[in-house]
């Protein structure tokens, strides 16, 4: 009797020690905060006996936690005692006794889930927590329906919360018991969300045919006999998902039609379908309609994060349409007399900005229309070209005029031109053009853009003048390369142009350092977050944030990308570490992987971003979507100057597929490959992919080549004279 007293009377003052803290309410008051805030409750529900061993230890490291504190500020806190006042909340009753318990309540007192890693690995909490607090606004909208007697519905919406949130377990019991319910309460439109959950779960784990077909056969009758436009939609939706991971593209795009026409507008339903429609080609057909009844030519293409290789292009217009002709940069590439009006463009394996432009006309030949889109054109840094002098012969005089590219919200400060390293004006009106007198009768030398924008960001472009060797020149910006200085394990800081030496083609030429050991860096974070990841989504999630969080300075940038069959940046280029780990905390894994699209598209998040790069890839090595090839993604690597590091993860399903490409990509753009890394050898890895960025020398030199090709261009670069290891990328091509 003495210690079951002693116990409670630990407890009591251990909750009100709690209580002192001002996030960590009673629960009373919790629950009003939470109904006033429309916010879910995390409850720390206290046994009557001493069984908890870590006191309150862990509230403390999960406050300290970022990821996990992120969470809970979006969530009202509370802890209580197991006293006789909880019994008012019927879902409570069921932890009742010794241990002590982690809940999430809806504001209404009803339990989402026992968060399992709660008091144990605060990385897995981390995930967890944070995939509940993205379904947030479905287990608000179960607890609505619960107060309004809809119970079924009610948990139907609960348990597809829990489904988006990735518990598929809990899913899969709650489901069930919703279709009892609704068949207890004559609920039509809760029994089919219950079986439309059911046959989502038997899809996503089916292990053989027989499972499969099941669950097609609910979805198609889902289809035939709907209750309401929004179960139909649903049921289309992971019919189209299906057609999809089986490469029946044209049924899929059938199913997201019907999708897309079932569901409510606008919802994150009709979002989804064409959103999907997009990728595949495809756009709403009500919509695509309504534009060619309006007289309008609509183009209709794949929408991907970078496009690329052989693309298919249609082209939607008036039924009076007799031939459409399709430009690829202003030139003809296509003529179309016949319906479809349908082509397949080649653009290339690199994400270079093209235009596509299509012109309708009838059988008079009278023009009815045209559209043009731009691809590619990822523009989220200042960027500069120079336009004018066209060619690369001047005898005395020319106007040279330039092109800023200016991101949104920016604003251009000037351009500083140059002949050599003479400065010759800032330009800082449209049109941006000087009138340029050569030193003397055909003087050789190189025009030089610097433009500035109002964040401090620049940007550069070179064009050789009257070079020896003949009118073939190329016009190329001025060549960037990154070279890693090493002695004996350490890098080596303080050297000037003069202790380099630098050869294209085997040609020496004149580079300038551009950088110092103290300039900030850019680094681009590449997630694999495909269905191969699930396992270890945890390692990456607390991978990415150990990196954002102990290897970067205050003045240096990152922006994250996810990936699975279609890369997405999750976060724009920022030094705001806060935005960066909260990006990173949002991601979950599902799908097919595209590799090789997502660094294409990651690195054209370098585009116009000055000074020292690198992109670091996390990923398991195994790449079965998308359209980019190892090739382009080599090619353009070099084009852009950023080295690559890939970090691979263990997955559990044996050697990645793509490891031996990733591997010579990395180390051929000056990075580095580090294969099935451990939680142990992440200070070193990370430690070198800082210090190599940091450590990184930025040289650049304008092109002596005077070959008109596209090919490859080698680079070798020396220190003469000191025993150094120098990394730095082995080629590039002109752009």
């Amino acid at each position: 009797m003495f210690s079951r007293t002693l116990a409670l009377a630990f407890g009591f003052l251990f909750a009100a020690a709690l209580y002192a803290q001002p996030a960590w309410k009673p629960l009373d008051e919790a629950l009003k905060a939470a109904q006033a805030s429309n916010r879910l409750v995390l409850l720390d529900l206290h046994g009557t006996g001493r069984s908890d061993k870590n006191g309150g230890k862990w509230i403390a490291a999960a406050e300290a936690n970022p990821s996990v504190a992120r969470a809970m500020g979006e969530m009202v806190l509370s802890a209580a005692m197991q006293t006789p006042q909880i019994d008012a909340f019927p879902d409570l009753k069921q932890f009742r006794g010794k241990d002590r318990h982690l809940l999430l309540l809806d504001p209404l007192g009803g339990v989402i889930l026992e968060l399992e890693n709660g008091f144990g690995d605060l990385s897995k909490f981390a995930v967890e927590l944070n995939a509940m607090r993205q379904e947030a606004p479905a287990f608000l909208r179960a607890a609505e329906l619960r107060r309004d007697g809809k119970e079924s519905q009610s948990t139907v919406m609960w348990a597809g919360g829990l489904l988006d949130a990735g518990n598929v377990a809990d899913a899969t019991q709650i489901f069930r018991k919703a279709s009892v319910m609704a068949k207890l309460e004559n609920d039509h439109e809760a029994f089919q969300g219950a079986q439309l959950g059911a046959a989502a779960i038997l899809l996503r784990s089916a292990r053989n045919g027989k499972q499969f077909s099941v669950a097609m056969n609910v979805l198609e009758d889902l289809v035939a006999h709907p209750v309401t436009p929004e179960i139909a939609a649903s049921a289309w939706m992971l019919i189209g998902q299906v057609l999809r991971a089986e490469r029946e593209s044209g049924k899929a795009i059938d199913a997201y039609q019907h999708a897309f026409a079932m569901a409510t507008k606008p919802s994150s339903l009709a979002d989804a379908a064409r959103r999907f429609l997009d990728e595949l080609g495809s756009e709403p057909e009500s919509e695509v309609r309504a534009d060619v009844a309006a007289g309008n030519v609509h183009l209709l293409y794949p929408h991907r994060g970078v496009t690329v290789g052989n693309v298919d292009f249609g082209v939607a217009t008036s039924a009076d349409t007799a031939r459409v002709e399709l430009f690829l940069d202003d030139a003809r590439v296509a003529e179309l007399t016949r319906r479809p009006f349908r082509a397949k463009v080649a653009l290339g394996s690199t994400p270079h900005v093209h235009t596509v432009r299509a012109v309708a006309w009838d059988a008079a030949e009278r023009r009815l229309g045209e559209e043009t889109v731009t691809l590619n054109d990822r523009a989220v840094a200042l960027g500069v070209n120079i336009v004018a002098p066209l060619g690369d012969r001047v005898a005395s005089r020319t106007t040279v005029e330039v092109t800023p590219r200016v991101p949104e919200g920016r604003r251009l400060a000037g351009v500083d031109l140059y002949w050599n390293e003479t400065k010759l004006a800032t330009l800082t009106e449209a049109p941006y053009r000087y009138d340029l007198t050569l030193p003397s009768p055909s003087a050789p030398g190189f025009i030089h853009a610097v433009a500035h924008d109002d964040s401090g960001a620049t940007a550069e472009d070179a064009k050789l003048l009257n070079a020896a060797g003949g009118s073939e020149q190329v016009g190329v910006d001025a060549v960037q390369v990154y070279a890693i200085v090493q002695e004996q394990g350490r890098y080596v800081d303080g050297l000037t142009s003069s202790d380099f030496l630098v050869k294209e083609d085997g040609r020496v030429v004149t580079a300038q350092v551009q950088s110092g050991s103290v300039d900030p860096i850019s680094i681009g974070l590449a997630l694999d977050t495909s269905g191969s990841m699930r396992a270890a989504m945890i390692d990456v999630i607390d991978y990415a944030n150990e990196f954002v969080k102990g290897s970067l300075g205050a003045a240096d940038q990152t922006f994250v990308v996810a990936f699975d069959e279609q890369p997405r940046l999750l976060q724009p280029l920022t030094s705001d570490r806060a935005r960066v780990s909260s990006s990173i905390d949002d991601m979950r894994a599902g799908g097919g992987t595209a590799i090789f699209d997502a660094i294409l598209y990651s690195l054209q998040q370098f585009r116009g971003v000055p000074g020292k790069r690198a992109l670091v890839v996390f990923t398991d090595c195994y790449n079965n979507a998308g359209s980019a090839t190892p090739a382009g993604v080599l090619q353009y690597s070099r084009e852009i100057g950023v080295p690559l590091y890939v970090v691979q993860l263990f997955t559990g399903s044996g050697l990645g597929s793509d490891e031996r490409t990733l591997r010579k990509i990395a180390e051929a753009t000056g990075g580095a490959f580090f294969r099935f890394t451990r939680k142990v050898d992440l200070p070193r890895i990370f430690a070198q992919i800082r210090d190599d960025t940091r450590g990184e020398y930025l040289l650049t030199y304008v092109s002596p080549g005077d070959q008109s090709s596209r090919e490859l261009r080698k680079i070798s670069v020396e220190v003469p004279g000191r025993k150094v290891t120098v990394r730095a990328t082995s080629g590039y091509y002109p752009r």
